[in-house]
């Protein structure tokens, strides 16, 4: 795949990417990828995520997006996130979001705000907050008691407890939402307990640790099993 400066509208950001489908087809799907805290766009292309779709699903075009942890610290991030995705949508009927690390959060927060019109997501080893707030809710007994106890007034700076809420609340469940982590992680502790509430058959794993050699298995085990062409992604 090869990035296109002829965009179908202004660029979202200044380092964003867009990859047009190389054998596009009737059925127009667009994945939306996003680093994690303190990668580029550049970095996919880089590590290989670019030219596998491509090689492996040439009907599917892909976007590229930065993630500014900033932005998720001030509140704007989600914004940014559906003002970014909005123009897109008369482009393609298909939108599919994926995300590493802290743009996999801001990939399910994006689902917890509004899933409509995304066919489905993948979350790579997901940053899900802090250890005050996983303690929080392992204290509770479970994802679900601690969300009984919530009342979903946060700010635009909480996605963590938005998403745990979303997740509690059976948000996995609502579309096909795959979770994807390696055995080592770092954040492995709080992605079990989220772990639970994902459906069983959109859960997998691999070998290795926080890095970009178990992101890179793990986009390749998402890509054997995902159809960009229909409405259900696990074939």
């Amino acid at each position: 795949m090869n990035p296109q400066t002829d965009w179908p509208m202004p660029p979202c950001a200044d380092d964003a990417q867009f990859f047009a489908a190389p054998k596009p087809g009737p059925n127009n799907s667009l994945v939306v990828l996003l680093p994690g805290a303190y990668c580029r766009p550049q970095d996919f292309v880089e590590r290989g995520f670019v030219a596998e779709l491509g090689e492996r699903h040439p009907h599917a075009a892909l976007l590229l997006l930065p993630i500014d942890p900033l932005a998720v610290t001030q509140g704007v991030a989600l914004s940014r996130l559906a003002d970014a995705l909005a123009p897109w949508r008369d482009h393609y009927e298909r939108i599919w979001l994926a995300g590493i690390s802290l743009g996999a959060l801001l990939t399910l927060a994006h689902l917890a705000e509004s899933a409509e019109g995304v066919e489905g997501a993948l979350a790579i080893a997901p940053y899900l907050g802090t250890r005050a707030l996983e303690q929080a809710i392992r204290g509770s007994g479970s994802p679900a008691a601690w969300a009984a106890m919530q009342t979903p007034d946060w700010d635009a700076r909480e996605l963590e407890a938005r998403v745990w809420y979303w997740l509690a609340n059976g948000g996995a469940h609502q579309l096909p939402v795959s979770l994807g982590l390696a055995h080592d992680d770092r954040f492995r502790s709080s992605q079990n307990l989220a772990g639970d509430c994902w459906p069983a058959e959109h859960r997998f794993g691999v070998p290795g640790g926080h890095d970009w050699s178990a992101w890179r298995a793990l986009w390749t085990l998402w890509l054997d099993r995902v159809n960009f062409s229909v409405s259900e992604t696990h074939r």
